[in-house]
């Protein structure tokens, strides 16, 4: 909004005596009026620039918006590592690739944050809360997303307070999904909330698992990945990349990468012994591991120190899965869910348009609000790269534990507004970064906009051909 203020004009002196009357009123008006201009630029330069200490996750609501309707994808928390490699000299305290009860706080800590941002705008004395949920059939997917909920919907004042003790009751050490209560007992709750939202978990060997593991289970995908492992581009970046796959042979003592994993659910049932050779995929692998042992409070044996090691590692990291989950694949990996989300966003607008166009249109405004709706997404660190890779991000930091993006959408209560504007929002899982995306710059747009900008980056099951993925 533009505003004009008021300002004394040349040769106007503000002053005492000798003045008649009317000039002093006229002066002292004007005095005012100048004052106030000063105090509402300092207002307005306030309200723009808000304190950089905020570091709260900042909805970017403006006076006479709602919120509509909010997607949440995010990553499981931290967990135990996939392998137990042969040069590690500790052992999981739970089965591999299970969520840690560090990770359960993380996922209840999340659920905090997001009652504080949105709970507001859910809840509604006239509706019920409309909160979907979908996760991965992994128990780390589901356990995080049921710490998460616990936190959404336990009042405010209450901490975590992780004792894993605690947890004794998680059902073959984190190879299955725990039940509510005992996610309670792990995060040193006294009880937990009733009547929570039920998660949809997808089936595996379904072709409904495309819907948050589109790059694993879709023959389009993985074709297009066999045939890059193969490229010159790709035997390029083993050259470039030889110093960190040196780095790595001296981490394990060996030319190849060995694992001895024993029997376990979340790897299939079965005992693997098995050894490659170390390529970039290798580095990966050492890479995730001692990020795992890191959030466990655990040592990582390595020529230098444990933080040397995952820095060294991590440019490698960075390049393969900035090129696995590229911009061109976006639509080949992440499309089904970008796809959902935004067929969301337009029934959420759709049913917000009937109720605005049913009031009384004098007043211009929705008198009886209805609640936003809200969708998370339970998945893997992969699946939030797929959806950065189809939204059309470039450059974007790792996602790690708990990362996750938010796609908001607002609406004026007014008749006189123009459409639904959109937010997109993504935290790596350390800080927040803006979705500076071709045709909604710095995270903020019309729907529309996005709508636009997206057209050709959507895709739905039906253009999967489903091919079943075991890999963990």
């Amino acid at each position: 909004m533009r505003h004009s203020y008021k300002t004394l004009k040349d040769g106007d002196v503000l002053g005492h005596g000798g003045t008649e009357a009317p000039s002093r009123r006229k002066l002292w008006k004007r005095s005012i009026v100048a004052v106030l201009a000063v105090v509402a630029f300092v207002l307005l330069l306030y309200v723009a620039a808000p304190p950089a200490n905020d570091d709260r996750h900042h909805a970017i609501e403006k006076e006479g918006d709602r919120l509509l309707f909010v997607a949440v994808l995010h990553r499981h928390g931290a967990r135990t590592g996939l392998h137990h490699f042969t040069f590690e000299n500790f052992t999981w305290p739970w089965k591999f690739g299970a969520l840690t009860p560090e990770g359960m706080r993380m996922g209840f800590e999340m659920g905090q944050k997001l009652r504080t941002d949105y709970w507001p705008h859910l809840s509604s004395g006239s509706s019920k809360l409309d909160i979907n949920v979908t996760s991965t059939d992994y128990p780390r997917t589901i356990d995080t997303v049921h710490s998460l909920l616990v936190g959404l919907f336990l009042e405010g004042g209450n901490e975590a307070d992780v004792v894993q003790g605690n947890c004794s009751c998680r059902p073959e050490f984190g190879g299955k999904a725990a039940p509510v209560d005992c996610i309670g007992k792990c995060l040193g709750l006294d009880s937990v909330p009733t009547h929570l939202p039920p998660v949809k978990v997808l089936n595996a060997s379904n072709i409904e698992a495309s819907l948050l593991r589109q790059h694993d289970v879709c023959k389009e995908y993985q074709t297009w990945k066999l045939e890059w492992n193969k490229s010159e581009e790709y035997k390029t970046a083993l050259k470039d990349f030889s110093k960190q796959i040196d780095f790595v042979k001296q981490v394990v003592d060996d030319e190849r990468l060995c694992a001895d994993d024993p029997a376990n659910e979340t790897m299939g049932g079965n005992a693997s012994t098995w050894c490659d050779n170390i390529t970039l995929y290798g580095v990966e692998m050492v890479w995730d591991s001692a990020v795992c042992a890191l959030a466990e409070g655990m040592d990582y044996p390595s020529p230098t120190n444990h933080t040397d090691l995952i820095n060294r590692l991590q440019p490698t990291v960075e390049f393969l899965q900035h090129h696995l989950y590229n911009v061109q694949q976006g639509p080949y990996v992440g499309g089904i869910l970008l796809n959902d989300i935004l067929v969301r966003m337009k029934a959420a607008e759709g049913t917000a348009s009937v109720l605005l166009k049913s009031q009384n249109r004098k007043m211009g405004t929705i008198t009886s609000a209805q609640g936003a709706s809200m969708a998370i997404y339970s998945a893997h660190d992969s699946t939030v790269s797929s959806l950065l890779a189809a939204l059309g991000m470039k450059n974007w930091t790792l996602p790690y534990f708990i990362a996750h993006i938010t796609m908001e959408l607002w609406a004026a209560d007014s008749l006189n507004v123009s459409g639904p504007r959109v937010v997109l929002k993504y935290n790596d899982g350390r800080e927040d970064h803006v979705l500076d995306i071709e045709g909604c710059s710095n995270g903020e747009c019309s729907f529309k906009s996005l709508l636009n900008a997206t057209a050709d980056r959507r895709s739905t099951m039906a253009d999967c051909t489903f091919v079943e993925d075991t890999e963990p």
